[in-house]
This record gives C-alpha cells, sequence and structure tokens, in this order.
C-alpha cells in the first residue's frame, strides 16, 4: 500500500499546490501561475514524500481500531499535519515564536493539508480495491 500512499502524496501537492496558487493574485504580477504552480508543487511533493508519508504510518496506527474508520484518520491526519506545522513554524522562527493570525493560518493549513492526503489515500486506495475485483 506504500504505492497507494505515494500516489496520494503526489495527488495532494498538485492539488494543494493548484489552490494555493490560484488564491496568490498578488504575487501573479511578479511570476508566472505555471512558475508558482511547478515550485509549489515540487516543494510540497517533498514534503509529503519526506515527512507526510512516515508520518501517515504512525497516524494509520493511531486510528486503526476506529469504529468510524474515515473520520478517525481524517482527524488523525489533520493533527499530525498541525503539529507538523507547528514543529516546522517553530524550527523556522528559532525560538521566537509567537502565535499571530498568519502563524495560526498556517498551521490550519499543515493540517488541511493532511486531510487532504487522507481523503486521498482512502479514495486511491478503495480505486484499487475496486480494480482487483
Amino acid at each position: 500500500m506504500m504505492m497507494a500512499k505515494t500516489f496520494s502524496a503526489i495527488l495532494s501537492a498538485i492539488t494543494l499546490s493548484a489552490l494555493f496558487t490560484a488564491l496568490q493574485r498578488d504575487d501573479l504580477a511578479h511570476y508566472s501561475f505555471e512558475y508558482l504552480f511547478g515550485t509549489g508543487s515540487v516543494i510540497l511533493a517533498a514534503f509529503y514524500l519526506l515527512a507526510g508519508i512516515p508520518l501517515s504510518v504512525m497516524a494509520d496506527r493511531i486510528a486503526f481500531r476506529s469504529r468510524h474508520r474515515f473520520a478517525a484518520r481524517a482527524a488523525v491526519y489533520f493533527a499530525t499535519g498541525a503539529g507538523f506545522g507547528l514543529l516546522f513554524l517553530l524550527i523556522r522562527d528559532g525560538g521566537h515564536f509567537v502565535l499571530s493570525g498568519g502563524m495560526l493560518r498556517a498551521i490550519l493549513l499543515f493540517g488541511l493539508a493532511g486531510a487532504v492526503f487522507a481523503t486521498y489515500e482512502t479514495l486511491t486506495k478503495r480505486i484499487i480495491n475496486l480494480l482487483k475485483r
């Protein structure tokens, strides 16, 4: 199932990069849409492949015995993504961390990225199971 996680990571990176690029209208004056989309996709794919997949294995173990498996996985993935975002911001700011509106929004975006990954992974696994029949 690592292939499903890898495919989900790439789909999540492309989706979120397209969404973030479309919402950043002020930066489009300096850079082209394609440049921002391409760079964002590569950076997000690196985050997903290097941190997202290992964290998703841990999150799957946490949510394994839940009765509502998708909801539990999405919640754990969201919390894991938000926690990774908080850790990323703490490291980036070098200990001078002040929780502002922008920081809170970044943490929530990391959490959203985790939930998107969980959704794509569930859909990918279901499609693979349907194709196996």
